[in-house]
């Protein structure tokens, strides 16, 4: 088991609960400069630390996080639950997140159409030069030649 390997386990875990560092350390009830020095540092975790996080995530697979042996979870088709959170809790966070998303998106939306009416007014406005400029070549057409 090499360090790096097991650091990287941990930035899967973070990133599989969808958690930022400073979540997780909270979860964990550690600071969030320990959780940054284990995942970008590489400095090696404590063991209490290790024992920590199979305290506090529901279902993680020691082998996993020890070895990379396995999947990550115990049970993988569950919904993973962090420990103390109750399931109301862990749906208002999903709720959250897809808010989040939903969000995001309505901006960009929100950006595109905004994007596709100034083309639309750029696109008349262009069309009308041309016939305005059609109008001046077929009258410049309609005059005898001097």
């Amino acid at each position: 088991m090499s360090e790096s390997s097991l650091n990287q386990r941990i930035r899967l875990l973070i990133a599989a609960l969808r958690l930022s560092t400073r979540g997780f350390s909270t979860l964990l009830g550690v600071s969030d400069a320990t959780v940054r020095n284990y995942v970008r540092l590489d400095t090696k975790p404590t063991a209490p630390f290790l024992t920590r996080m199979m305290e506090k995530v529901a279902g993680l697979s020691a082998e996993w996080l020890l070895t990379g042996q396995g999947p990550m979870f115990k049970n993988p088709a569950e919904d993973v639950l962090i420990v103390g959170q109750t399931t109301t809790q862990a749906a208002q966070q999903q709720a959250e997140q897809l808010d989040a998303h939903h969000h995001f998106y309505a901006i960009g939306l929100a950006h595109g159409q905004q994007a596709c009416a100034t083309l639309a007014r750029e696109n008349e406005l262009l069309r009308s030069q041309l016939r305005d400029k059609q109008e001046l070549i077929d009258l410049l057409r309609a005059q005898p030649q001097q």
